[in-house]
């Protein structure tokens, strides 16, 4: 295993999700992704383009997962940020791409 991919959201199942992917990173000395897909909720027309999280938001999230990342003594990880309507297609993509 070269690479590891974990897709977070801030939710309750994230916490072990990381926990575990820092793990299986030390573990197999595998690059750690933390990803984070920010979901396009409307936008176009007047309203203008709208995404779930505000850019400070998502800064929080992957600083907070970084941090949970150092403490379980994982490598220090790649923070990516992609922005989708369609958050299934766009961590599937990502992991298809790399």
């Amino acid at each position: 295993m070269k690479n590891l991919l974990c897709a977070i959201d801030g939710s309750e199942y994230a916490t072990p999700a990381i926990d575990l992917a820092a793990d299986l990173a030390r573990s197999f000395n595998a690059e750690l992704t933390l990803l984070v897909v920010n979901e396009l909720v409307s936008g176009y027309g007047r309203t203008g383009i709208q995404y779930h999280w505000s850019d400070d938001v998502v800064d929080d999230l992957l600083a907070k997962a970084t941090a949970q990342v150092q403490e379980a003594k994982g490598p220090e990880p790649k923070k990516v940020i992609v922005k989708s309507r369609d958050v299934a297609r766009a961590i599937s993509m990502y992991a298809e791409d790399k």
